[in-house]
């Protein structure tokens, strides 16, 4: 149960945090945005790591490991950001969501398993959270389907590796971010790009950012307890339920229209979470 209900705190964070996102990409530059929407989460976890801080965890290559997953997921978030900048929430959303099913895939492959019921509780959601966050091709440019791609395959290796070590999770989320922001900040230094375009103006503007940060720092610290707590795939693929709220977000905020089949997608991705719920 506990994966479910973390799984589901981290769909939610996640989904308002991607709409949030989206506008700040789309007012800015999107390279940037995602250089301090990482760095912030480091900063924002810094004093609970401080406080919480235990060497002997770092031991076995722990730092090394979670070092490079980070940057992995740096490039993920960096080419995510630019698809935002250029193409629908809704749609590029839900094929982001498809690291959820990367990232259970990997645990599989890792020697997790699950029961019958739960596994076709997982199938009905990822099933609901494609038909729901589906649209138009003709709304979406190619370029951003190619680097939303590209972000997914990173985003699952990040995800699958936070349940990987044992590690105080504040300390996780620093060593994490961190490694992402230096990738991304190195890459916009070699690209000629600036990390402080549209930043620091009053404190009013960087209010939105870090509020950007903060949910998306509880998302991952939800799914980081879920996955080490419960079931990496249940909770990887419920966290990934983050489509369907950015879907309805983007309706809402943006004016993404939402088609008869994504209300279908609706009704089937709740039908997975109750059958989830009920065996987990």
């Amino acid at each position: 149960m506990i994966s479910v209900l973390l799984g589901a705190a981290a769909a939610l964070c996640w989904g308002v945090q991607n709409v949030m996102l989206a506008g700040v990409a789309r007012r800015g530059d999107p390279g940037a945005a995602s250089f301090w929407y990482v760095g912030y989460m480091a900063l924002l976890a810094l004093p609970f790591a401080i406080a919480t801080w235990d060497p002997s965890e770092l031991q076995g290559g722990a730092a090394g490991y979670l070092l490079l997953a980070g940057v992995v997921q740096g490039l993920g978030m960096l080419f995510f950001t630019r698809a935002l900048a250029i193409g629908p929430v809704g749609m590029l959303t839900g094929l982001l969501s498809l690291e959820g099913a990367g990232a259970a895939l990997l645990s599989f492959v890792a020697g997790e398993s699950i029961g019958g019921p739960i596994a076709a509780g997982l199938a009905l959601c990822s099933i609901g959270g494609v038909l729901l966050v589906a649209a138009r091709a003709d709304d979406v440019p190619g370029r951003s389907v190619g680097l939303t791609l590209f972000a997914v395959a990173c985003n699952a290796a990040g995800l699958f590796s936070l349940g990987y070590y044992d590690v105080n999770v504040a300390l996780t989320m620093v060593i994490f971010n961190g490694a992402s922001a230096a990738v991304i900040a190195g890459l916009l230094k070699i690209q000629g790009g600036k990390l402080t375009t549209g930043h620091f103006e009053s404190a009013f503007s960087e209010a939105r950012p870090l509020l950007i940060s903060a949910l998306g720092l509880l998302g991952l610290v939800a799914f980081t307890y879920g996955s080490r707590e419960g079931s990496t795939a249940v909770t990887a693929v419920l966290s990934a339920q983050f489509a369907a709220v950015a879907a309805i977000g983007g309706y809402f905020h943006f004016s993404e229209r939402m088609e008869p089949r994504q209300l279908l997608g609706f009704g089937i991705l709740v039908c997975g979470v109750s059958l989830v719920a009920a065996f987990a």
